[in-house]
């Protein structure tokens, strides 16, 4: 699990480890990757689809469910 927010010191002492703590948020609070955990997950931009047939709308739902495992956002199904 990863730990995005820890609780304020007790002996929190002003200014300079205000600015400690900030930056280490900054560091924990970043966006993931595949393959490292972060705050926010990114799936590659895909274009609105222009399906005029069944079988395009079902390509364009591929392509949109490629890009979703790509990022991390979903698994790989299970067969």
């Amino acid at each position: 699990m990863t730990d995005y927010l820890r609780p304020v010191p007790g002996g929190f002492g002003g200014d300079a480890d205000a600015a400690l703590f900030l930056e280490q948020m900054r560091t924990r609070l970043r966006d993931a990757t595949p393959s490292s955990p972060g705050l926010v997950r990114r799936a590659a931009a895909r274009p609105d689809s222009a399906a005029a047939t069944l079988d395009a709308l079902r390509t364009d739902f591929n392509a949109l469910l490629a890009a979703l495992r790509a990022a991390g956002i979903m698994q790989n199904q299970e067969v």
